[in-house]
């Protein structure tokens, strides 16, 4: 079965809808936001006034920005991957309801929201630790002259990278108790990371046509966001933002998530050929990463136990 990322993408449209809808509503809520208080600042007519009211309606847009994203997105985005990863491992896609499906799945095997996004706080932080210990790359470079702009290029693409492998972790753990119902949440987590650290060559490469697809589809929404903010001079500051937030949310709902399948896609071909966590890789990941030291203590364990292979 052929597995294309925009295919599979496209597979889940109603997660896609549900996403840019739900960027969309932000972007006129702060639009809104910074309205309301532009319209004060004007009857007060007062410029200290509106300096203020500014500062405090871009404050505004970040914090409504933040809130939705650590309430709604990480759940979204948690029950999207989860009906990416059973699709990717099993080829099996709900049919209907597959957004109520994705949002059970993450219910059943993690919480709330709020559980969600600490997990999902840990796991991003473990990664990026992880990460340290196999990055023998810029130190390698390093020795030959001139070669500052590549390990500055290099180091780019493992931190754009880092972005997207802590949802294919979060990926693994739905699939790991799918297949191992007594495992905690916890162990699932922990279990993902080691076989990232396990895997990350061959993670690695993946990483890197991600992050150089990435770039280009921004390449290209920002070039046409240029055009239109170019035609909308007389749109004034109002349409200015509109567009901008408009983009902001194409790039979110859209560019992100097929990120995220690629990245995906990376992970779980990588760990099919590798499926076992190595037990000595867990001793060495937490002496490096305190993040994964707290994974393991809520997990309850010091150390990790052999998972049993995930059919993939």
């Amino acid at each position: 079965m052929k597995k294309g990322t925009v295919g599979i993408l496209l597979k889940t449209l109603p997660f896609l809808g549900i996403r840019f809808g739900i960027y969309i509503a932000t972007a006129i809520a702060a639009m809104l936001w910074l309205g309301l208080l532009l319209l004060i600042s004007g009857a007060i007519d007062s410029p200290q006034v509106a300096a203020i009211l500014f500062l405090l309606g871009i404050a505004g847009i970040f914090g409504i920005v933040k809130v939705v994203g650590h309430f709604v997105l990480y759940f979204l985005k948690a029950a999207h991957i989860a009906v990416i990863s059973e699709y990717l491992t099993t080829g099996n896609m709900p049919e209907k309801g597959q957004v109520k499906y994705g949002i059970e799945k993450v219910k059943s095997n993690i919480g709330a929201a709020a559980s969600v996004a600490v997990l999902d706080i840990l796991i991003k932080g473990a990664v990026r630790q992880v990460i340290r210990i196999f990055n023998t790359i810029g130190s390698f470079l390093s020795i030959i002259p001139g070669a500052a702009f590549i390990i500055r290029l290099f180091n780019l693409i493992v931190e754009t990278a880092c972005n997207y492998i802590d949802e294919c972790i979060l990926g693994y753990i739905f699939v790991n108790k799918e297949n191992n119902p007594e495992v905690n949440t916890w162990k699932a987590s922990a279990d993902g990371i080691v076989l990232y650290a396990q895997n990350w060559k061959a993670i690695g490469i993946g990483a890197v046509k991600t992050v150089l697809m990435l770039w280009v589809l921004k390449i290209i929404l920002y070039i046409v966001s240029f055009t239109l903010f170019a035609s909308s001079l007389d749109m004034g500051f109002f349409g200015f933002l509109f567009i901008a937030l408009v983009v902001w949310a194409l790039n979110k709902a859209i560019i992100d998530p097929l990120a995220t399948v690629n990245m995906a896609k990376a992970y779980f071909a990588a760990i099919e050929q590798n499926p076992v966590p190595a037990v000595d890789l867990y001793e060495k990941v937490a002496n490096a990463s305190s993040k994964f030291r707290k994974i393991l203590d809520n997990a309850g364990s010091s150390a990790g136990g052999m998972a049993q292979p995930t059919n993939i």
